[in-house]
C-alpha cells in the first residue's frame, strides 16, 4: 500500500513540477516583454480602460494615439500595464483613462476573477497580485487552463496582438437600442437581487493609485467619460452619479465628458452604454478636434 501511495505520488508531482516550470518561464518571459515593449516613438499619448473606449475611441483618428483598451478591464489591471510600460515609453505625457459611473459598482469587481480577463495580464502582473488571484479564482483550473493557453499564444503573436495590449471582441449585435435593452444593462450593472451594489473598493483603489502614477511621473491624465444614450444615463442610480462626481471634480478641465456630440441611436450598441463603429468615428473625431484646441 505505501508502495502504491509513493508511486501516485511520484506520478502526480512530475505534471505538477512541469506546470510549475512552465509558469515561472512564461511569468519571467512577460515580465521581460513588457518592460522592454516600445510604442512607436511618435506615439506621445495612450487611451487605457474597458470596453467603453474600446468600443468609442479609434486611434487611426487620432494622432499619435495608441488606444491599448480592453473589454472587462479593471482599473488594476490598467495600473500594472501602464505601470510598466511608462518605464519604457518616456515620449508618453498624456494618458487617457476611460472613467464612467459603472466603473465604481461593485459590479466590475466579478470581472477581476473571469478567467478569460485575469489570464490576459496573469504573467505581467507583481507575484504578490499573482497569488492573490489563484487563491480568489472562481475557477482555478479554468485560471491555469486560460493562462496557459494565453501564455503560449503570446510567443507566437506579433507586439500589436499581445493579450494584455489588445484583445479584440466584437460587441456589435443584430439587437436594436430599446428602452428594455438599456433597462436590462442598468439592472445588470447596478443591481444584484433588486437592491443597489455597493462601490467598487478596488476600482475606487486603483483609480487613485492611477492618478498617482501619472502625477509621479509628470503625465497629463485626462479622463474620458465616453458618451452614453440619453435614457441610460437617466436611469443610473444617484448613488453611482455622486461618486463619479466626487472623484472626478479636481480634473475640471481635465475631464472630457463629449457633451457637444450629437449621436443618433445606430450610433450606440443596444446597452446604450457602448458605442457602434459609426459612432466611435463621430466620437473619435470629435474628440481629436478638441485636443487641437486644448
Amino acid at each position: 500500500m505505501k508502495r502504491l501511495i509513493k508511486q501516485l505520488l511520484l506520478f502526480i508531482s512530475f505534471p505538477i513540477a512541469l506546470l510549475v516550470i512552465i509558469f515561472i518561464f512564461l511569468n519571467y518571459t512577460y515580465k521581460n516583454q513588457i518592460e522592454n515593449y516600445k510604442f512607436d516613438a511618435k506615439i506621445n499619448k495612450i487611451v487605457v480602460g474597458s470596453s467603453n473606449t474600446h468600443t468609442a475611441i479609434n486611434d487611426k483618428f487620432l494622432n499619435n494615439t495608441k488606444n491599448i483598451s480592453q473589454n472587462s478591464e479593471c482599473f488594476m489591471y490598467s495600473f500594472f500595464k501602464l505601470q510598466t510600460l511608462l518605464k519604457n515609453n518616456h515620449q508618453i505625457d498624456t494618458v487617457f483613462l476611460g472613467v464612467n459611473y459603472f466603473n465604481f459598482s461593485a459590479y466590475c469587481d466579478e470581472y477581476i476573477f473571469v478567467p478569460a480577463v485575469t489570464s490576459r495580464y496573469f504573467f505581467i502582473l507583481p507575484n504578490k497580485i499573482q497569488f492573490y488571484l489563484l487563491k480568489n479564482t472562481f475557477n482555478l483550473y479554468q485560471l491555469i487552463k486560460t493562462c496557459l493557453i494565453k501564455g503560449v499564444s503570446n510567443l507566437k503573436n506579433t507586439s500589436d496582438k499581445f493579450t494584455y495590449l489588445y484583445e479584440s471582441e466584437d460587441l456589435s449585435t443584430k439587437v436594436p437600442l430599446s428602452d428594455k435593452t438599456i433597462e436590462k444593462t442598468i439592472k445588470k450593472q447596478y443591481c444584484e437581487n433588486g437592491k443597489l451594489y455597493d462601490y467598487s473598493n478596488s476600482n475606487i483603489y486603483y483609480f487613485m493609485k492611477i492618478k498617482e502614477l501619472c502625477k509621479n511621473n509628470n503625465i497629463t491624465l485626462i479622463l474620458l467619460s465616453t458618451p452614453l444614450h440619453s435614457k441610460y444615463k437617466a436611469l443610473v442610480p444617484l448613488k453611482f452619479i455622486y461618486l463619479y462626481n466626487f472623484l472626478t471634480k479636481d480634473f475640471k478641465k481635465n475631464l472630457i465628458e463629449f457633451d457637444g456630440l450629437k449621436l443618433n441611436d445606430n450610433d450606440f450598441l443596444p446597452d446604450g452604454d457602448h458605442l457602434s463603429a459609426s459612432g466611435a468615428k463621430t466620437a473619435s473625431e470629435y474628440l481629436n478636434e478638441l485636443l487641437k484646441v486644448k
